[in-house]
């Protein structure tokens, strides 16, 4: 689940960011994965793994926010991104 989300991430944030940018985010994703699998795995902390995988959940509905806010310009795709979005944070809290 975090490897799933730290990959959405990636993907929403990365269109804005620079190939160097890009890289750093990357690496900085990964750590954060690993390290919450770690704690998770090794140590048994089902919280932090909790704490992470909502925190990164927050993360990419503000990116996606912010992506269909301020870099669509079609209307028409920036309605269809907008349900999607909505869409995907209504399965989100369902479960």
């Amino acid at each position: 689940m975090l490897c799933a989300t730290a990959g959405i991430l990636y993907g929403a944030a990365s269109i804005t960011l620079g190939p160097s940018a890009q890289s750093y985010l990357a690496i900085l994703l990964t750590t954060v994965s690993v390290a919450i699998s770690t704690a998770h795995c090794l140590l048994g902390h089902v919280t932090a793994f909790r704490i992470g995988f909502v925190f990164l959940v927050l993360l990419v509905v503000a990116q996606l926010i912010f992506l269909v806010m301020f870099k669509i310009s079609d209307p028409i795709v920036k309605r269809n991104a907008r349900l999607l979005t909505l869409y995907g944070v209504g399965k989100l809290t369902k479960t």
